[in-house]
């Protein structure tokens, strides 16, 4: 069984009523779409699906994206999911992507995490992989010039490696991952300290404990990103609190798990074997 969850924030209809169109049309058997909205407006958009695959849960108030996310993952460990798939409303993917993801896993067992290749709309492809960050990472990215954040992300988001072959990483974007839902009874759930940002980090980074997470760029979906954050002041302030929030828990400057992944991860050995 494959189950989903899908947090809501006074998401664009279209955009939900897409989303929901493609977990429709897939393998998945359940997606949990949590509503943090003010209001339950979107709830006539999962009833004008009327599918039996849809879960609606209201009233719970703008939890944020980690709690929302729970919500959906505890009843994955209530009805016995083997997989399950942190979903965001902007994500459009194919019958296809799920049906690698799962079939991947179902040959590794060691493997807890995945994520796919990530394209924005244009066909541009987007850093779906990355390191572990350091506080110059994330607070040099926002701040430095151009040139300076470009050499940066040539490390920090793998795009000066090769990326045409599964790999263990130490860190995938949040918007679509497939996890063990057995592994939820080691790792947690995600931290709920965490409102916005940084909650997806911290939860791969503890899955990881207890087995591999892997990027396999065999699978694809577009993630229509509009990099909220850097255009609101309020969400800039969000991502600052929720960065300080992350290195205090795991570490600034002397991080020696943080190292010795990122390092591995750079390495040879990190690839992974896989025949299509």
């Amino acid at each position: 069984m494959i189950t989903a969850s899908l947090v809501l924030y006074k998401t664009k209809e279209e955009e939900l009523r897409r989303v929901l169109l493609c977990v429709e049309k897939s393998i998945i058997d359940k997606v949990y779409v949590v509503d943090n909205s003010p209001t339950d407006n979107l709830k006539a958009i999962v009833e004008e699906l009327n599918s039996k695959k849809i879960e609606y849960c209201y009233g719970q108030g703008n939890v944020g994206f980690g709690s929302g996310n729970n919500i959906g993952m505890k009843y994955a460990q209530e009805v016995h999911s083997q997989y399950h798939i942190i979903l965001n409303p902007d994500i459009i993917f194919e019958n296809e992507a799920v049906i690698c993801l799962r079939d991947f896993m179902n040959q590794n067992n060691d493997v807890a995490l995945t994520a796919p290749q990530l394209k924005y709309p244009s066909g541009v492809f987007q850093a779906a992989a990355m390191l572990l960050p350091t506080p110059l990472v994330i607070f040099g990215r926002r701040f430095l010039s151009d040139s300076i954040v470009q050499r940066i992300n040539g490390k920090y988001e793998f795009l000066n490696y090769d990326m045409s072959k599964p790999r263990e990483v130490p860190n995938v974007c949040g918007c679509f991952m497939m996890l063990r839902t057995s592994v939820l009874e080691k790792s947690g759930l995600f931290d709920e300290r965490f409102f916005m940002y940084f909650e997806d980090f911290d939860f791969v980074r503890r899955v990881n404990k207890y087995g591999k997470v892997v990027y396999f760029p065999y699978a694809s979906v577009i993630h229509a990103h509009g990099n909220a954050h850097r255009k609101s002041k309020t969400l800039l302030k969000a991502g600052l609190k929720s960065g300080i929030q992350y290195f205090n828990k795991w570490g600034w400057l002397f991080d020696k798990e943080r190292r010795q992944r990122n390092k591995y991860s750079l390495s040879d050995k990190s690839v992974v074997k896989y025949y299509v």
